[in-house]
């Protein structure tokens, strides 16, 4: 099954899922798909917190990155 034929040849846009939540006290952060990387940096930043591992094109989608296997770098 393709993505075409699940959604009848139209893309599927997330823009209206972009939600990011961090708990700075349980060190979590949670994000909707649509959310993008550099969302995601902020309110994580804003919190003292920091993803341990991000790519370089910040504008990616969470969603986006999950599925097409990004990878950044990091000390591990």
């Amino acid at each position: 099954w393709s993505e075409a034929h699940h959604t009848g040849g139209r893309s599927i846009v997330l823009d209206q899922l972009r939600e990011v939540r961090v708990d700075a006290t349980a060190r979590r952060g949670t994000a909707q798909g649509g959310a993008r990387i550099h969302e995601v940096n902020r309110a994580l930043s804003e919190a003292g917190l920091a993803l341990e591992n991000l790519g370089s094109i910040t504008d990616q989608t969470l969603a986006g990155a999950v599925t097409t296997a990004t990878h950044g770098s990091g000390v591990r």
